[in-house]
């Protein structure tokens, strides 16, 4: 288990047996098992976050340290900022009602939930103005309840966090809703502008000394992505065609969205002695001309019967391992002209 790209991941090999066996570089590679490049990248992101430029030990292991203190309120203002985008996204294009909705879901009509969305939205708002609301939403309740409900879910005891809390909503799902509800058609830009406060707001449990465990686990995130960006012009300089590396040890298979041709390059500069040689553009190839080689494919079926059938697997490698076999039959027999 690998604490990577944002949380705990498992990687494996293909074959199972392989996972707890220990290969050379040259051996892993021959016999493309995942786990071996899975360490050697996690060597590497430990290599850039030892030449960060700041001491990541103190970072995580001193609470008072100024450097911690930043990275978090860094790491808070991005949280929100994408929390935020999210909701934007979800409640844009919806009227009203729809929003109540969405927000609520079964419990639209529950007196308690309709009244601390409303206060939520309406800090200001009384009795009375609950009163309306509630009548708007269907929502039978009798002369002194609203008066009860505003005592009960007082805005001037609850902020937007607590709201998010007794709804079980993120604080800034139901502050984003109530913003598109009173003002439809508003901007990203605007909506932006106006959260400052509340994303605050929103984010402060993450300051919160109890919560060391919630901070540790996004410096520690910070300090992976911050190292994936080291790396990444020493990566553009081997030819690497991308502006960022996905920042997790999944990029040494593959998830940093490598070209197709990634592989034959690299195939290429091990053939060639670690030479990376110019590409050669071919217009055209035209295999065994003249000749009925050239005229026919086939199709490889492997079989493996009865209860021993559950300890196989095929992958692409078959026909190559297969073509491997056959090769020197093939070779000379090309040679020979037969």
């Amino acid at each position: 288990m690998f604490f990577t790209g944002g949380g705990a991941h498992v990687f494996g090999n293909f074959e199972k047996e392989e996972n707890g066996q220990i290969y050379t570089l040259r051996e892993g590679f021959y016999h493309s098992v995942n786990l071996v490049y899975i360490r050697l990248l996690r060597d590497l992101v430990r290599f850039h976050e030892a030449r960060l430029p700041y001491d990541t030990d103190a970072v995580l292991n001193q609470v008072d340290d100024p450097v911690r203190a930043q990275m978090l309120t860094e790491i808070a203002d991005k949280e929100s900022r994408e929390a935020l985008f999210a909701a934007f996204q979800t409640y844009r294009n919806l009227d009203k009602q729809a929003i109540v909705d969405k927000l609520l879901g079964s419990r639209s009509k529950s007196l308690s939930h309709l009244a601390m969305l409303f206060l939520a939205w309406n800090p200001n708002a009384d009795a009375n103005r609950l009163a309306q609301w509630l009548e708007s939403q269907g929502a039978a309740a009798s002369s002194d309840e609203p008066v009860r409900l505003v005592k009960s879910y007082d805005p001037a005891r609850l902020n937007i966090s607590d709201y998010g809390y007794l709804l079980s909503r993120h604080p800034l799902d139901i502050w984003c809703a109530g913003q598109v509800v009173q003002n439809p058609g508003i901007s990203w830009d605007e909506l932006l502008r106006r959260s400052d406060r509340v994303r605050e707001t929103a984010s402060s449990w993450l300051f919160k000394t109890r919560n060391r465990r919630a901070q540790d686990l996004r410096l520690r995130i910070r300090f992976e992505e911050d190292a994936f960006r080291r790396m990444t012009p020493y990566w553009q300089r081997l030819g690497f065609p991308f502006d960022h590396l996905v920042p997790s040890l999944a990029t040494a298979i593959g998830s940093s969205a490598d070209r197709p041709v990634a592989l034959a390059e690299l195939i290429g500069i091990i053939l060639n002695d670690g030479v990376r040689l110019p590409d050669i553009r071919i217009g055209k190839l035209r295999f065994a001309a003249n000749t009925p080689y050239g005229r026919y494919f086939g199709v490889i079926t492997a079989y493996v019967g009865e209860n021993k059938a559950s300890n196989y697997v095929f992958t692409s490698a078959l026909p190559v391992t297969a073509l491997k076999l056959l090769a020197p039959t093939l070779v000379a027999s090309l040679r020979d002209g037969e």
